[in-house]
């Protein structure tokens, strides 16, 4: 059986951005959910759209869990690395510029995944966790 740590409200959690450079160390492949359609900046489901979809090498799917998405999915280099680091933090010129929906994988196995802009679920059951403790960065928010 599968466990996660959630964390409720990535935006407020001390560590987070720690936690997500361990997570994005290990990953080596992505996925990341948008709208389909032309960005619309006053949606904020679209937030990085434009950035991710002139990535090379993507693939680029169906997504089954909403009517009208697509999920775009590739390998993880140092420039994504960063792209992800940068759509992690709020944007004082804009309202919300997190992204929506996206998951981190190393070798096809989730790492952690974060939906609704702000809500991570970690995958206990992985290297993640391990590199966590020995890093010695607290992900438990009790």
């Amino acid at each position: 059986m599968i466990k996660f740590w959630v964390i409720q409200s990535i935006d407020s959690f001390p560590r987070w951005e720690e936690i997500l450079a361990v997570a994005l160390s290990l990953a080596n492949e992505f996925s990341v959910v948008f709208p389909n359609g032309d960005p619309d900046p006053e949606n904020p489901l679209v937030n990085g759209k434009p950035e991710f979809e002139s990535l090379p090498d993507l693939k680029v799917g169906r997504w089954p869990d909403m009517e009208n998405s697509s999920i775009y999915f590739g390998s993880l280099d140092d420039a994504i690395r960063k792209l992800m680091m940068e759509f992690n933090r709020q944007n004082p010129e804009q309202d919300f510029s997190y992204l929506w929906h996206y998951t981190l994988y190393r070798n096809g196995i989730e790492l952690l995944n974060v939906q609704d802009f702000t809500v991570c679920l970690m995958d206990l059951d992985t290297e993640l966790t391990d590199s966590l403790e020995k890093l010695q960065i607290d992900w438990r928010d009790d």
